[in-house]
């Protein structure tokens, strides 16, 4: 399958150097991986998950789990490849390697409709589905996903955040303030939506009364992760 070709040379491309102590344990695995077969393939297969996970390597690791995740079919494990392919996402957009979080973020999105597909009331599941598909070519997606999550808890300040990030970036400025003083009213003081929503606030007030015009993709603040909870 080229996808999962391609995101696998993704993965050794933006991957680093494994710490030696985790190296032999990784080689150990890949060897055992060669004499097993069945659950006990799977099951080494979740050693490796783990280790790469403990090593940082969350696109290693994300590869392989989604890997898993096709060959089981189980809900549970495609969770996890949703929320490892996610979380390297994070990685690349935090890196500047926007292109890169893009071609991880239509896998995320695939991954999170299978979870979404059996778990309707999942929002956390539905928020993420929605923001990664911003990061595709199908925003509007993203956006009625995110709307359908506001529909259903007008007060959650995950989807609520993604509103305003998703207005942000299409230049509706006042709009996106609006979304962000919603999250401060619901978010806990003091919490990272709080704050982030807070300082995209100054961020574009800041501009806007400078005239520097729109706020651009640099204006943009990180989004935290809506459940750490759900985090492998």
């Amino acid at each position: 399958m080229p996808e999962r070709q391609d995101l696998t040379s993704l993965a050794e491309e933006t991957s680093g150097e494994i710490p030696a102590s985790i190296a032999e344990k990784v080689d150990s695995l890949r060897t055992r991986l060669d004499e097993v077969s069945g659950i006990r393939a799977r099951r080494t297969k979740a050693q490796l998950v783990n280790l790469y996970v403990g090593a940082g390597e969350n696109g290693r690791a994300a590869v392989l789990q989604q890997e898993i995740a096709r060959s089981a079919d189980d809900l549970g494990e495609w969770e996890r490849a949703a929320n490892l392919l996610y979380r390297w996402m994070q990685d690349l957009s935090a890196n500047q390697s926007r292109q890169k979080a893009f071609q991880v973020a239509g896998q995320a999105a695939l991954a999170y409709e299978n979870v979404v597909e059996d778990q309707p009331d999942n929002l956390d599941a539905r928020t993420r589905m929605g923001e990664t598909y911003l990061l595709t070519n199908n925003p509007m997606k993203g956006i009625e996903a995110i709307n359908g999550v506001l529909e259903d808890d007008s007060t959650y300040v995950p989807a609520r955040f993604q509103k305003g990030l998703a207005l942000l970036q299409i230049n509706r400025l006042d709009q996106a303030i609006t979304q962000f003083e919603a999250v401060k009213r619901h978010a806990e003081e003091g919490g990272g939506f709080y704050q982030q929503a807070d300082r995209a606030i100054q961020i574009i007030r800041e501009r806007s009364g400078s005239g520097g015009g729109a706020a651009g993709p640099a204006a943009r603040p990180q989004p935290s992760s809506p459940s750490p909870s759900r985090n492998p």
